[in-house]
């Protein structure tokens, strides 16, 4: 699955107009979180959660630049539903707030971000770019 979510930010940074630094920001930053992230079930869980999700946020904030100026508002608020999740699993793994919730909050997150990226894989498919 991480190998998935990689060639979408791949693919997400070619298909808008980014300055060169922003779509080779999206691209490394997107694979080498999705390196780290299917490493979470080793013996370095901690660490690698925490690697994964810092490198994780250049591409998600380029994926917000780039919906933001292409007005794509459907597609930007469930990216934005996906970010409040993730960031509500983050704050219950590390601060152990509400940590009896994590595991469902997980399972919710995981469920919002794939159907968010096969909606805008979809979208991107039937326009070759959902800017146009």
């Amino acid at each position: 699955m991480c190998g998935f979510v990689a060639i979408f930010f791949f693919q997400f940074a070619e298909a808008f107009p980014f300055s060169k630094r922003w779509e080779w920001a999206i691209k490394f930053c997107g694979v080498v979180s999705m390196f780290f992230g299917a490493l979470i079930f080793t013996p370095l869980h901690n660490g690698m959660i925490g690697i994964s999700s810092l490198f994780a946020l250049v591409p998600i904030v380029g994926i917000f630049k780039g919906m933001i100026a292409a007005k794509t508002h459907g597609y930007l608020g469930l990216g934005l539903l996906c970010a409040v999740l993730l960031g509500l699993c983050n704050y219950f793994y590390y601060t152990q707030h509400f940590i009896e919730w994590l595991a469902l909050f997980q399972k919710i997150a995981l469920a919002v971000v794939l159907l968010w990226i096969v909606v805008v894989n979809v979208g991107m498919a039937k326009s070759q770019s959902i800017i146009n």
